[in-house]
Parts: C-alpha cells; structure tokens; sequence
C-alpha cells in the first residue's frame, strides 16, 4: 500500500515539474528576444538634411532594438528642432520617454510631453506626440491644449508644422480668446 502511494506521489511530482518547465522556457525566450541590443547613457541623435543638423534628440537613457528596428529614450527626452541651414533653435521638446523608428526617424513621444516654439511664440501639451522627421510636422491622436499668443484652445487630435504656426485640433473643446479677456 505504501509502495503504491510513494509512486503515485513520485509520478505526481515528476508530471508537475515537467509541465511547470515549459513556463520558465517561454518567460525566458521571450525576454531575450525582447533585450535591447544595447543601452546607452546620455544618448545624443543628429537629425541632418544634407550637411545641415535638423534635429538633436537627447535623453538620459537609450536601448536600440536593432531586430524592431527602434530606439527607445527614457528619462528627460529633449529634441531641439533648428531653423533651416542654422544652429538657432526654432522649436523644442520634452517628454517622459520616446520611440525613434530607425529607418524614418520619425519619433513618438509619450508623456508629460511640452513643446515651445520660439518663432510663433507658442507652447502645446499632451501625453502623445508624432514628430514626422521628413515631413517637419506633428500630431497627436490624444488630448492636447495649446497656449499660442492669441488663444489658448483644446481638444482631442492635433496636426501642426513643427513650430506650431499653422495648427489644427479636429475635436475642439474648449477655446479662449485671449483678445476678451482683455
């Protein structure tokens, strides 16, 4: 009876640990397909247009993912975008973190993210925004309030060019005219 009872206990124990060895398996694979191929401190990326720096983007810390074919910056994300042919900086951001797509260098942005133009004067916030490299425009699909010398508006979905002149926010909620309350 014993002998029996140790066998079934023994069988237990072996079906048990084998079925929980798949588990271990699969968390590790996935976590090494999904290692950075390496990480960086105190990233700095150029953006360039022929000769000219377009862009820097810098960030307290950067993982490329190589095989996804993106970076990922975290902690204290600040792109300067620079007039054309010049080191004067025309527009800047901060964000909690962004992803930059390795072949088109467009970036998303996330979090705590703030944008200031020095040309029109004109600030936006929101937790997410798409700066197209190529096209030198922004938008966002979330909440977003812009503070511009003229009115302060808000609302969900945005486009813009970069230093925030000509924009759009296609669900308005909430708009004031700062010429009233004058």
């Amino acid at each position: 009876m014993y002998l029996k009872l140790v066998y079934i206990l023994l069988f237990l124990i072996i079906v048990s640990c084998y079925q929980n060895s798949e588990k271990p398996n699969k968390f590790v694979k996935n976590k090494v397909e999904n290692t950075p191929d390496f990480k960086v401190k105190s990233p700095k990326i150029d953006f360039y247009d022929s000769t000219f720096i377009k862009a820097t983007l810098t960030a307290e810390n950067a993982e490329n993912y190589s095989k996804y074919n993106y970076s990922s910056l975290f902690n204290k994300v600040h792109l300067d975008i620079f007039k054309s042919n010049s080191k004067i900086i025309s527009t800047y951001m901060n964000a909690d973190s962004a992803v930059v797509f390795n072949n088109s260098n467009n970036m998303f942005a996330y979090r705590n993210v703030f944008v200031w133009s020095e040309n029109s004067k004109t600030s936006l916030k929101t937790d997410f925004l798409e700066w197209n490299e190529k096209k030198r425009k922004l938008f966002s699909n979330q909440y977003v309030k812009i503070n511009s010398p003229v009115e302060i508006i808000e609302g969900y979905g945005f486009e813009s060019n970069q230093d925030l002149s000509n924009y759009k926010i296609f669900k308005v909620s909430g708009v004031i005219n700062k010429w009233e309350i004058t």
